[in-house]
């Protein structure tokens, strides 16, 4: 059954979405993902805890003491999680989110990622090191980027990484590890969303928006220059994007970057995710409320 909408959710342009669902964490939120395939979502919140839901928002799983998660990623099967945790510790999750393994690394650890069928992961380090594990704990491969990526995402149609560093780095790299192509930002970057086949890369510019790079890495387009922007999030077919601002202004966009709704946060905005199809998206508020919301079925 759907909820009735608060106010601000009816926002400033456009039409409102509808909320299907809402939850709230323990604690403030700390990380939020997506299964995209089974429709599960995975968040952390600051007490330790970890939440399990399915496409309707009922709990499936509900872990506690996992000690100062950082960040969270859920592969599209929902069968295995990595956490990340303190500063360099890296644990593999299975389905029921039990620990089944986990490594301490030598360096801060910014990121990690999780490939869509759950079977391998990579992390990378503050040291410009990038190391990616198949999901028995070996080592597949490992290689140097000329930034430290604070940003990772494997793709869904081929075997590859794409990275992102706060400023000045884009790249993309297959599991080996070799350099498929890499290129120089001119902005900072607060956040990163890659669709499935990699062709359409968007990263948080903040005050130069939104910015759109294709499959090799050109820079295609620049969105939504009104405000800071902080957080993104596209469709795993590149039909619809949300985004949000630092002043905690939401917008939802279509892949030509045409504003279609706009409206202001009650407070700051940690995480988006957007439905694979580009039917709606799912907010996570910093004290721990988050919304599925959507416009379409």
């Amino acid at each position: 059954m759907n909820e009735e909408n608060p106010d601000w959710l009816n926002g400033q342009r456009g039409v409102a979405p509808e909320i299907r669902w809402s939850f709230s964490t323990e604690a403030p939120l700390v990380s939020l993902d997506l299964a995209n395939e089974s429709g599960d979502l995975l968040a952390a919140d600051t007490s330790g805890g970890l939440y399990r839901l399915d496409s309707r928002g009922q709990f499936v799983s509900l872990t506690r003491g996992h000690r100062n998660i950082r960040k969270i990623a859920f592969c599209d099967t929902g069968s295995a999680a990595v956490i990340l945790t303190g500063d360099s510790v890296v644990s593999w999750l299975d389905e029921n989110l039990e620990v089944q393994w986990s490594i301490e690394l030598h360096e801060v650890c910014l990121d990690v990622a999780i490939d869509p069928y759950g079977q391998h992961l990579a992390v990378s380090l503050a040291d410009g090191n990038n190391i990616i594990y198949s999901r028995f704990k070996k080592q597949v491969s490992n290689f140097e980027t000329m930034r430290p990526l604070s940003f990772l995402d494997f793709l869904i149609t081929e075997p590859a990484l794409v990275g992102c560093a706060e400023y000045g780095f884009l790249c993309r790299h297959d599991f080996s590890g070799n350099a498929e192509w890499n290129e120089k930002l001119w902005t900072n970057v607060g956040d990163m969303s890659v669709s499935g086949d990699g062709t359409s890369i968007l990263l948080a510019s903040f005050t130069y928006g939104i910015q759109l790079f294709d499959t090799a890495g050109n820079n295609r387009a620049s969105y939504m220059a009104d405000g800071t922007a902080n957080l993104v999030a596209g469709s795993l077919i590149p039909q619809q994007i949300a985004a949000a601002t630092l002043e905690r202004k939401l917008y939802w966009l279509d892949s030509d970057g045409e504003l279609q709704w706009m409206a202001e946060a009650p407070e700051e905005i940690s995480r988006l995710i957007c439905d694979p199809l580009g039917d709606g998206f799912y907010c996570g508020l910093s004290s721990g409320k988050v919304y599925r919301l959507a416009w379409n079925g």
